[in-house]
C-alpha cells in the first residue's frame, strides 16, 4: 500500500503486512527519502522471493501498482526488477476477482488505517485460496519470462546524475539550470528503453484487468461488431493461412490508425480464446499482433490476422484492438550515447553543442555574436536564413504558420 499527498505529490508511506500479520512502514518526507523507501521495499521484497521464490505481493486495485512504476521512473531505480516481478506475476490483483471489500476503519492514523487496508487484502487473499482448491477454479499461472538481456547501470548515466544531485539546502530546493540540464541528459539515455517497457506493462494490463478500465486509452477499439469479411485462406506462395475481420466499435477518443504491411495493434479475444500465449497468466486474455489493411470513414478497421502454426482454424471473434508498440530505436540509441559521452567527458564545462545549449537555457549562438536582425525592407526570411547559415554549434527557433514551428539545430561546418 502506497499513501502520497496532494500537495507535493510526494509518496510518504510505503507499508505491507505479512501472513502472520505483521505490519512494516517504509516513510519518506523528503523527495530524497521516498527513493530510499522504494529502494528499501524493492530490497525487502527481493529478499523474501529468494527465500520464498512462489511468493506474490497481493494488492488491492491497481493503485500500487501503478505509482511503483511512476516512482521507478521518477528516480531511476527498480525498474527491472518491477519488470521482472511483473512478468513473472508477483504482483496480484484480486479486485477484478473478488469485488469490493466493505471494511470499518478502525484506526484514525494513516498508517493504522493503511494497516487495516493490508489486513483486508491479505483476509481477500486467504479467501481466494481457499477458492482456489474447490473444482473448477482456475487459479494464477506464472508467465513466462520475456526474452529479454540484463540491463547493466550505466556509468554514463550515473555520472549525469551526479551533476544533477542537490547537494545541500531543504527539500523543495530547485535545481540550477545545469542541474536540471544534466538530470534531463540522464533520462535521455534510457528514454526509449522506458517507453518500451511502459508499453508492454500497459499492454499486459489490459490483458487481465477489465476492459472498462483501459477503453479510454489511446489507440484502443472496444470491438462490439466483428465480420469475417474474407475467412482463413491462402494466396499464390503464402504458407500460412489468414483472415480478414471487419471491426466496429468504440475507438478511443484522439486513436489513429492507419493501413500498413507491417504487424501492428494487438487483436485481443476473451479467456480462454482460441489460442493460448506462453507469456500470460491463466485467466488473462489472448493476444495476437494483425496488419491493418483498410480504416473506414466511419472509423470501422479491416484487419488481417494469420493463423499460428499448430492452431486449427477458428471462429472466435475478438473482443477489443489494442495499440501497437513502439518501433524499435535504432540508430537513435547510439547516437543519445555518443551525445551523453560528450557531456561527461567535458565535465567540469560543458561541450559546445546546440541540444546542450537548449537543456542549459543558452541563448542562441553565432560566429558573428548576435543574430541577425530583420530586415528594414521587411525581408524576414532572409534575415532567418542569414542567422542559420551563420550559427556556430547553436540553434534557433523559427516560428511560422500554425503547425510549422520547428527548431534547426546547426554548426560553424553547416554551409546551407
Amino acid at each position: 500500500m502506497i499513501g502520497a499527498t496532494t500537495e507535493w505529490g510526494l509518496d510518504y508511506l510505503f507499508g505491507l503486512v505479512e501472513a502472520d500479520e505483521s505490519f512494516r512502514a517504509f516513510s519518506a518526507h523528503t523527495w530524497a527519502e521516498e527513493k530510499v523507501a522504494l529502494t528499501d521495499f524493492l530490497a525487502n521484497v527481493a529478499k523474501r522471493r529468494a527465500q520464498f521464490p512462489g511468493m506474490h505481493v497481493h494488492h488491492y486495485a491497481a493503485y500500487e501498482r501503478t505509482h511503483l512504476l511512476s516512482l521507478a521512473a521518477r528516480h531511476g531505480v527498480g525498474e527491472d526488477q518491477i519488470d521482472q516481478m511483473l512478468r513473472e506475476n508477483v504482483l496480484v490483483n484480486p479486485y477484478p476477482l473478488g469485488g469490493e471489500i466493505e471494511a470499518q476503519r478502525m484506526f484514525d492514523s494513516i498508517t493504522d488505517r493503511n494497516r487495516y487496508d493490508y489486513l483486508s487484502t491479505l483476509r481477500l487473499r486467504n479467501w481466494m485460496l481457499v477458492l482456489a482448491r474447490m473444482p473448477g477454479i482456475h487459479s494464477a499461472g506464472t508467465a513466462t519470462e520475456a526474452d529479454v538481456d540484463p540491463v547493466k547501470p550505466s556509468p554514463v548515466r550515473e555520472a549525469l546524475l551526479d551533476l544533477a544531485t542537490v547537494t545541500a539546502g531543504t527539500t523543495h530546493t530547485p535545481r540550477s539550470a545545469d542541474q536540471t540540464a544534466a538530470s534531463c541528459a540522464a533520462a535521455a539515455i534510457d528514454y526509449h528503453r522506458r517507453e518500451q517497457k511502459s508499453f508492454w506493462w500497459g499492454h499486459y494490463f489490459r490483458l487481465e484487468d477489465p476492459i472498462e478500465r483501459w477503453q479510454d486509452t489511446r489507440d484502443v477499439l472496444v470491438v462490439e461488431h466483428a465480420d469475417v469479411e474474407r475467412d482463413w485462406f491462402r494466396d499464390g506462395q503464402q504458407r500460412v493461412e489468414r483472415r480478414h475481420l471487419w471491426l466496429r466499435g468504440r475507438l478511443a477518443p484522439g486513436s489513429s490508425s492507419t493501413p500498413g504491411d507491417q504487424a501492428g495493434p494487438h487483436l485481443l479475444y476473451e479467456y480462454p480464446g482460441p489460442f493460448t500465449n506462453p507469456d500470460t497468466a491463466e485467466g488473462a486474455r489472448t493476444h495476437r499482433c494483425v496488419k491493418v489493411r483498410e480504416v473506414t470513414e466511419g472509423g470501422d478497421i479491416v484487419v488481417e490476422e494469420t493463423l499460428q502454426k499448430v492452431v486449427a482454424c477458428y471462429s472466435h471473434r475478438p473482443s477489443a484492438l489494442a495499440p501497437a508498440a513502439q518501433p524499435r530505436p535504432m540508430q537513435q540509441k547510439p547516437a543519445i550515447d555518443e551525445w551523453a559521452d560528450a557531456i561527461v567527458d567535458a565535465r567540469p564545462g560543458w561541450p559546445r553543442d546546440p541540444m546542450v545549449d537548449i537543456l542549459r537555457r543558452i541563448p542562441p549562438c553565432t560566429r558573428i555574436g548576435d543574430l541577425a536582425p530583420e530586415s528594414s525592407d521587411g525581408q524576414t526570411a532572409d534575415a532567418v536564413i542569414a542567422t542559420l547559415r551563420d550559427l556556430d554549434d547553436s540553434y534557433q527557433d523559427v516560428q511560422g504558420p500554425p503547425g510549422t514551428g520547428t527548431t534547426y539545430l546547426g554548426s560553424a561546418h553547416d554551409t546551407e
